[in-house]
């Protein structure tokens, strides 16, 4: 039984990894897609999360800093986000300079930190569901002392 359970595990952590990495591959192709859209206001906090991690990085892009041509809502095609650069300025689009841009990209990066923390991923994963079980056992093993009359005797 426990045999099950741990290859149970362990599959769900592959099958979870192989999950996580196609959706991030779909996510940053379309929020460079529409990076600096300003129909899509509702947008925006993703937009900071993806210039956070590109300035934490130091990366531009998924690939590089070529994968911003894609995109068509910057002003002129040299831009990349100011994110991408060692700029300071809270755009949305900055000129791409030769030695103030980032030049590799950040896919490389993120699944080398995903791969690194996949484990604690799962293990603060596997802890909720540990205290879930123990919640439920504690509620059945209290309902059935207040069924017995033991917390609430009758006269």
């Amino acid at each position: 039984m426990l045999l099950k359970l741990k290859w149970f595990l362990i599959n769900r952590v592959v099958k979870y990894y192989e999950q996580v990495n196609k959706l991030w591959k779909v996510q940053m192709d379309e929020f460079i897609s529409t990076y600096g859209n300003k129909n899509l206001p509702e947008k925006e906090p993703w937009w900071d999360i993806l210039n956070g991690i590109q300035r934490m990085l130091q990366c531009c892009g998924r690939y590089n800093f070529t994968d911003w041509n894609r995109n068509e809502y910057k002003e002129h095609g040299s831009q990349v986000p100011c994110s991408c650069t060692t700029s300071n300025m809270k755009e949305w689009f900055c000129d791409a300079l030769k030695n103030a841009t980032y030049t590799k990209g950040c896919e490389a990066d993120i699944n080398a930190w995903y791969e690194e923390n996949i484990w604690i991923l799962f293990l603060i994963h596997f802890g909720l569901l540990v205290v879930e079980i123990l919640q439920f056992i504690i509620s059945v093993w209290l309902s059935s002392i207040m069924r017995n009359n033991v917390v609430l005797p009758t006269k």
